[in-house]
């Protein structure tokens, strides 16, 4: 394979870099809501937190690309002690979900800017739809009188970021009831992670996968990528936010890579390559504008962030993830500061990678209820 950009050439590693040639996909038991238009979203529920002594919240969380929502098994299974229900939703064209037709493949391959503006609010419309069903469903607790408990949270892991972002973004064309729904509930929005390529913001200069160096055999490349993806890399001063700092190619040898934590039938059973070499890779290169435009509205509009006055949104990184963490969390960062500072509370978590999620699934759950 031969890519012809820098930001082709990272999605292609990226496609191929989680898998570690395996291209079975696992079943899992799974639900799932009918949100409209003939759409189904698959989702994964801890269910009702056994005991609970006071109202508890609601996370809904989004996951990035080819890892979906059996990534946040961990988070589930820890969700319950910290007085939390958490529902990780399922993307469309991933497994259980249902796929994206011709047309819209379409309007992301080569479809006009309000064409793929449209798609962004589409997504938004069929997430808070979902939210919708399943407090009806479910009668889940709205916020409590001091704002402490209860309620609902948004939570985008990586590339699921691009698609929490567009509930909120485009929350002034919902009918009614399902504004009024966030309006009400809405507590938190959580970006664990955000890559560039949620954002639509640019990636650091000389960024190198060892899928896209053509002296690296090709039969090699791939496992050489898997392990360096969920690798721990040594930066060093991020805070200074300059790229130089970076540690864009070795890894760090403080810790084996997060892959290495994970069993063959896990990875097989949370790991989705299609979506990679379609609908999503389509939407990072073609949809960049419309990211950008998603993003800092749901984050910085005035209007936007004035029609939900109970939510605070909350930024967690670690500081030995690959490149894009890093530089997705200096791109916020710097918004934020342009915006006038404030918009976004910012925990930057030492020791931490980019699937912190997985390796370290109680300190983030933690990190997560500190959010709320």
């Amino acid at each position: 394979m031969r890519c012809f950009t820098q930001v082709l050439c990272i999605l292609y590693a990226l496609v191929f870099a989680t898998i570690p040639q395996v291209f079975a996909l696992a079943d899992i038991r799974q639900s799932s809501l009918n949100v409209g238009n003939g759409v189904q979203l698959a989702y994964l529920d801890s269910g009702v937190p056994p005991r609970h002594a006071s109202p508890y919240t609601t996370v809904f969380a989004l996951h990035g690309e080819v890892y979906y929502s059996p990534i946040f098994q961990k988070i589930i299974d820890l969700a319950p002690s910290a007085n939390v229900r958490f529902v990780a939703i399922t993307r469309r064209d991933y497994n259980g979900s249902t796929p994206y037709d011709a047309s819209e493949i379409q309007v992301l391959s080569n479809g006009t800017s309000s064409e793929k503006a449209a798609f962004l609010q589409a997504r938004g419309s069929e997430i808070v739809n979902f939210i919708d069903t399943f407090n009806k469903i479910h009668d889940l607790p709205p916020i409590s009188s001091d704002g402490q408990e209860g309620g609902i949270a948004l939570l985008g892991w990586s590339f699921g970021n691009a698609f929490t972002l567009a509930t909120l973004s485009n929350i002034h064309t919902y009918a009614a009831p399902l504004k009024n729904l966030l309006v009400s509930r809405l507590r938190a929005l959580i970006l664990h992670e955000p890559v560039p390529f949620a954002l639509g913001t640019p990636i650091a200069p000389g960024s190198w996968w060892p899928q896209i160096d053509d002296s690296i055999s090709v039969d090699i490349q791939g496992p050489a990528t898997v392990q360096w993806l969920t690798s721990y890399f040594q930066h060093g001063n991020i805070s200074t936010r300059d790229p130089s700092v970076l540690s864009l190619i070795l890894p760090s040898i403080a810790r084996p890579p997060s892959i290495f934590n994970m069993t063959q039938s896990q990875v097989d059973g949370m790991t989705n390559i299609a979506p990679s070499l379609g609908s999503d890779e389509f939407l990072i290169v073609n949809g960049a504008p419309q990211l950008l435009d998603s993003y800092r509205s749901a984050l910085f509009n005035a209007s936007i962030r004035n029609a939900l006055p109970r939510m605070k949104a909350s930024l967690i990184a670690g500081d030995m993830s690959l490149q894009f963490g890093i530089t997705g969390l200096w791109n916020v960062q710097e918004d934020d500061e342009a915006a006038g500072g404030g918009f976004v509370n910012f925990t930057v978590v030492h020791g931490f990678n980019h699937f912190a999620l997985w390796d370290e699934p109680g300190k983030i759950m933690a990190l997560y209820a500190g959010s709320l």
